[in-house]
């Protein structure tokens, strides 16, 4: 002990030397810069000094020597003699591991010096001293990882000292070269082994001390929703917590099947269950708040409250348990003790099959309303709902009147609340035959229907009375005095009749006649559109010339093919309207005279479904070839839908 305390002070005696040494060579080579400068300064020869930096560099092996040998032989000391237990294995294997680099360095460095001739030195001895004994050391170094490691328990000492045979106290009085005394070498792989199971097991217990530090804190953000007088989950945390959840289920799970997590079962398994029956509230907290904020307002309007009381009431049930969690959470927002709350998920879930009733009588609901009016097809369930919850305010449905009569911008309403016309999206303004009185009819999918029928009826009425007015008179005139859509058909409806009046009177030659009569009307017409018209007579006078114009190609097309009779194809496979007698006309009233169209063999009945003043594309042969398949479609009561490249009259 003595020896190696004269061996401490004299290596730290040299090692204080050597580092005096190069302060001063330091300071030399300092001296010299400045001694340059000043003569730099006055023009002087610039006086040598190389012998210093040569003797600093010389001098550098020998305090890196020092230096080290010092700072080894110190921690050498107090890793020996103090207490074991406080030794930090990887800082003592890192020094340990630098010291022997840089003494190895040193060795070559030293050796190389000697090889050139010169005698062996003392410096390369302690090098190679120096070398030796820490080479020594680092067969501790196992031993120490596997005594110091901090994953260590009274459990594991207690394996260890059955191993050995004694009981090794972590005191202050056991050190490091006590325990090399005695026989821990022979024993060192079943030591190693013990010590290797605690680590996985110590990594086992700070992973679940990390996830339960993770959550603390952690607590649900809460917002008033509306003017419901409740709270509603906000997603930051919501977030956040689930991101968590994903990742602590999995490494609890992980952590459940490894071999070294039996000493924490009694932590784990309560823990992996907590969160789990975290994450099922977490769901089903998320599924009910959102079927909650769909359903809440639509069962805060009374006239729904009255149209299906029985799920109302269920919702309403529902509604005061959602209440009574929020409340209990507003007081105590922190997620986990929300998870050790009794009965939240049992109430949740039973929430959310009252809520999948609630949707399902709700839907029903509106499948029979949809089935009493179709057009409410057109309309989403939220729309469709906003427009029941508002029935008794006919007026605040002028929004969707569009999603159920495509044309139709707004009804007109009267101050007593009858409904009396409608407004195209063009402006185009129609007064029906009959007024429609939502009072009277009640649910609103009665009035609408009315509206419906009303449309129908009063398109007839003016088609009856335009067709009257055609031949009394003049056509520029009689085209601005009528809605543009039953112009359209009053002139498709005479243009059928005359062209069949041209063939069995002429054949060929009458329809050439007719043609330039065609010609001649056009050319009026055209006349008429340069004039001074309002925007609805031009739109209508736009229509129109599409429609005279392929009228008057197809009349030439039959005179130049030479059409006889009627029954000839070439205008049998023409669009063609005629205003006949038929016991069931779509508008629903008596028998009477309707629009019949035809085309080939497939006859259809025109369905006064209110188009507005809309205008018209170019028709094609393509235009004629798609009438033709889509009438053959409707004549067997099924449906089209042209597909095609564009500009090939799909639209039109």
């Amino acid at each position: 002990m003595r020896r190696n305390c004269r061996l401490l002070v004299t290596q730290l005696s040299i090692q204080l030397q050597v580092v005096e040494l190069k302060a001063r060579l330091q300071a030399a080579v300092k001296e010299a810069e400045e001694i340059n400068n000043q003569e730099k300064m006055f023009g002087w020869p610039l006086t040598k000094y190389g012998h210093v930096p040569k003797l600093l560099s010389t001098l550098e092996p020998y305090v890196g020597l020092w230096t080290t040998i010092n700072d080894f032989y110190n921690s050498y000391s107090t890793w020996m003699n103090g207490p074991f237990w406080q030794l930090n294995p990887e800082q003592v294997e890192a020094e340990t591991a630098e010291a022997f680099k840089k003494l190895s360095k040193l060795n070559k460095t030293l050796s190389t010096a000697a090889q050139t001739g010169q005698a062996k030195s003392p410096a390369l001895s302690v090098a190679e001293e120096g070398v030796g004994k820490v080479s020594s050391f680092q067969q501790c170094t196992p031993l120490i990882s596997a005594v110091c490691n901090p994953g260590l328990r009274e459990r594991h000492w207690a394996a260890i000292a059955d191993v050995v045979g004694f009981e090794i106290k972590q005191d202050q009085v056991t050190s490091l070269r006590r325990l090399l005394d005695t026989d821990l070498f022979e024993h060192l792989d079943r030591i190693t082994e013990l010590s290797d199971s605690a680590s996985r097991e110590f990594s086992v217990e700070k992973a679940l001390d990390k996830m339960s530090a993770d959550w603390e804190g952690l607590a649900f953000e809460l917002g008033t929703w509306k003017n419901t007088g409740t709270f509603i989950l906000k997603g930051g945390p919501i977030e956040e917590a689930q991101m968590l959840l994903d990742d602590h289920v999995v490494k609890s799970q992980a952590m459940a099947t490894s071999p070294f997590s039996k000493p924490f079962e009694e932590r784990l398994i309560p823990w992996e269950a907590r969160l789990m029956r975290f994450q099922e509230i977490l769901e089903e907290w998320l599924t009910c708040q959102g079927k909650w904020l769909y359903l809440e307002p639509i069962f805060s309007a009374e006239e729904i409250m009255k149209q299906i009381p029985k799920e109302g009431a269920a919702f309403r049930v529902m509604d005061a348990r959602w209440r009574q969690i929020m409340a209990q959470v507003h007081e105590q927002p922190l997620m986990m003790a929300v998870a050790d709350m009794r009965g939240v998920l049992e109430q949740l879930k039973e929430c959310n099959m009252q809520l999948d009733v609630v949707e399902k009588g709700l839907s029903a609901f509106l499948e029979v309303k949809k089935m009493a009016f179709p057009r409410f097809y057109f309309l989403s369930n939220d729309e469709l709902l906003e427009i029941l919850s508002e029935a008794k305010d006919p007026i605040a449905l002028q929004p969707f009147v569009k999603k159920c009569f495509e044309a139709v911008k707004e009804l007109v309403f009267e101050e007593n609340g009858e409904i009396s016309g409608m407004v195209s999206l063009e402006g185009e303004k129609i007064s029906f035959v009959d007024r429609v009185n939502p009072a009277a009819s009640g649910a609103v999918e009665c009035w609408l229907l009315e509206i419906e029928s009303a449309i129908k009826r009063t398109m007839h009425s003016i088609a009856r009375e335009s067709l009257a007015a055609y031949a009394k008179t003049a056509r520029t005139t009689w085209i601005l005095q009528w809605p543009g859509q039953l112009v359209l058909n009053g002139s498709h409806v005479f243009w059928t009749r005359e062209v069949t009046d041209a063939i069995q009177g002429g054949g060929a030659k009458g329809l050439a006649a007719y043609s330039q009569k065609c010609s001649q009307e056009l050319a009026k017409l055209v006349s008429l559109v340069r004039g001074s018209l309002t925007n609805l007579e031009r739109a209508t006078c736009g229509a129109l010339v599409v429609i005279d114009v392929h009228a008057r190609d197809v009349t030439q097309y039959m005179a130049t093919g030479g059409v006889e009779d009627v029954r000839d194809f070439k205008w049998e496979s023409q669009l063609r309207y005629y205003w006949e007698h038929h016991d069931s006309p779509p508008s629903g009233v008596k028998k009477q005279e309707t629009v019949i169209v035809r085309m080939i063999n497939a006859e259809a009945l025109y369905g006064y479904e209110y188009l507005g003043n809309s205008g018209r594309l170019v028709i094609t042969p393509l235009t004629d070839r798609c009438y033709r398949t889509l009438m053959g479609a409707i004549h067997m009561n099924l449906g089209g839908a042209p597909a095609g490249p564009a500009g090939t009259g799909k639209t039109e």
